[in-house]
C-alpha cells in the first residue's frame, strides 16, 4: 500500500515539470491504479497485497495518514471509488491536557503526512477542520515531550517531538500523548531518543526553524521533520 502513497509524489512530479513525457507518464501510473480493487470487498481499502499470500487483513480504517489515500481514490480519473468511502473510516477522538481532537493510537507524522499534499485550510466536512485538527494535535504532542523532560533533558521549547522511527529492536511506532502509555518510555534506550526529534516554532503554515537531531526515521516518518 506503501506504492499507493507514491501516487502523489508521481502527481507533484507530473505538475512541477515542464516536460510532456513526464506528464504523460505521470498520468498513465495515476490512471492504471485500481483502488476499487483494493478494498477487496470492504468499505475500506486493505493495507496491502503480496503475491504469495494475497491482501493483507489490516486495513486502513482508522484516522492516520489515511487522507490522502481516500482523497486520490475518490478523485481518480479511471478507477476511482465512491465518495462514501471518505466516511467509512472512523475518527475517534482523544484528550490531552484539556486538548481534544481526532487521532488514532498513533505517531504525530500521521497529522502531517496527508497535509503535504493537501491543503486543508480553512475546509472542512462533518467531522472537522483538519488543518486545525493537527494543529491541536501538534500543541498536544508538544506537551507531552515537555512532561517527559525529567526522563529526556535534552527537550525544552525549541527542541522536542517524537514520531515512528527505527531503533536498537527495529521500527516501532512510539509518540501518541498519553497518559497511560508513558510508562513505555522507561526503558526506551537513551541514545536514540531524539532520532525523530523536531522543533517547529509556528504551528499555523508561517515560516517555521527545523532542528533534526537523528536520520533514523523512515521516509513516511520524515514528514515529521
Amino acid at each position: 500500500m506503501t506504492r499507493l502513497f507514491c501516487i502523489a509524489v508521481v502527481l507533484t512530479a507530473r505538475q512541477y515539470f515542464a516536460d510532456q513525457e513526464i506528464k504523460d507518464l505521470a498520468t498513465k501510473i495515476y490512471e492504471r491504479v485500481d483502488w476499487p480493487w483494493m478494498l477487496n470487498g470492504g468499505k475500506t481499502f486493505s493495507m496491502g497485497w503480496h503475491p504469495e499470500t494475497g491482501f493483507l487483513a489490516a486495513r486502513w480504517e482508522h484516522f492516520c495518514e489515511l487522507m490522502m489515500i481516500y482523497l486520490l481514490a475518490i478523485s481518480a480519473p479511471t478507477h476511482p471509488v465512491s465518495p462514501d468511502a471518505w466516511n467509512a473510516w472512523t475518527r475517534p477522538k482523544i484528550k490531552y491536557q484539556g486538548i481534544e481532537y481526532i487521532s488514532g493510537n498513533d505517531p504525530i507524522f500521521t497529522h502531517q503526512y496527508s497535509h503535504a499534499w493537501f491543503d486543508f485550510r480553512n475546509k472542512r466536512d462533518a467531522y472537522t477542520d483538519y488543518f486545525e485538527n493537527s494543529v491541536k494535535a501538534t500543541k498536544a504532542h508538544k506537551l507531552f515531550c515537555l512532561s517527559l523532560r525529567d526522563r529526556f533533558p535534552d527537550y525544552s521549547e525549541d527542541l522536542w517531538g517524537i514520531s515512528a522511527s527505527d531503533y536498537v529492536k527495529g521500527y516501532t511506532a512510539w509518540g501518541r500523548p498519553a497518559a497511560a502509555g508513558a510508562h513505555r518510555w522507561k526503558h526506551r534506550p537513551m541514545r536514540y531518543r531524539r532520532f525523530a526529534a523536531i522543533s517547529v516554532r509556528r504551528l499555523r503554515g508561517e515560516s517555521c526553524e527545523i532542528s533534526v537531531a537523528g536520520t533514523l526515521a523512515r521516509p513516511g516518518r520524515n514528514t515529521a521533520l
